[in-house]
């Protein structure tokens, strides 16, 4: 899944737990639970360049969502969302780490990541491109829903 959904997602859940492990470990689940989802990624391995450009982008985006999101609300719920979006986002970051050292750190943590990719579609079987992008896109307005009940 790309970044902006799981950011949102651990945001929203931010929102909604004031306890900062509880909210670490629950944007943490939140990230792999999407990741089951059947879902669509940008490729950022046929190029590095390309990739850190698309991720810089996909970054940008959510946290101009999220800060668009959270700016009327008080002081700590928006450290609660923020804290939440990096809890979601984290599992990636380790991700990124392990496929741009050519797989040198986090490989443990790699397996790890790609059993939960995998535990609905399996390696080699990716969704159709409106049904991947459609999951992320509920994911997104799910979140957002989050936001306008606040």
């Amino acid at each position: 899944m790309i970044i902006t959904p799981h950011v949102l997602a651990g945001a929203a859940l931010g929102t909604q737990i004031s306890n900062p492990v509880l909210l670490a470990v629950y944007a943490t689940i939140s990230h792999h639970v999407l990741d089951m989802v059947p879902h669509w990624d940008y490729d950022i391995l046929s190029s590095k360049k390309t990739g850190a450009r698309k991720i810089a982008f996909d970054i940008a985006l959510s946290g101009i969502v999220t800060f668009a999101l959270i700016w009327n609300l008080p002081f700590q719920t928006q450290a609660h969302a923020l804290w939440g979006g990096f809890w979601g986002i984290l599992p990636d970051g380790f991700l990124a780490l392990y496929l741009f050292s050519d797989k040198k750190y986090f490989p443990r943590y790699a397996q790890l990541h790609n059993f939960f990719h995998r535990l609905i579609i399996p390696k080699g079987h990716a969704p159709h491109f409106a049904i991947g992008l459609g999951t992320q896109i509920i994911a997104v307005l799910a979140a957002l829903n989050v936001f306008i009940s606040l």
